[in-house]
């Protein structure tokens, strides 16, 4: 009865995985509708059908978290990370 539990508990593991898979963003995307490139970079992520979450640095607690989150000295947006690789994107870049 044991064995037979398990067995069932460890078949669900790679499920349980794509269903948390594909609830998460693979980017993150910090920029303002108003910027050109910020609105280029989302429709590159659309058309890839990449999944992202979109960050206003407009908005104070944002920008605060987006003068953490940037490497060095970088300034503008879009300023995009790669959740999966943490690969860092300074402005746009066809993906």
């Amino acid at each position: 009865m044991v064995v037979v539990i398990l067995i069932v508990l460890l078949l669900s593991i790679p499920y349980c995985m794509s269903m948390y898979k594909s609830n998460s963003s693979q980017y993150t995307v910090y920029g303002t509708m108003k910027c050109p490139y910020t609105v280029k970079m989302i429709d590159e992520l659309k058309a890839k059908d990449k999944t992202f979450t979109f960050k206003d640095v407009s908005k104070p607690d944002i920008n605060n978290e987006y003068n953490l989150v940037k490497r060095g000295d970088s300034t503008g947006v879009p300023y995009t990370i790669d959740v999966t690789t943490g690969e860092h994107i300074l402005g746009y870049r066809r993906m």
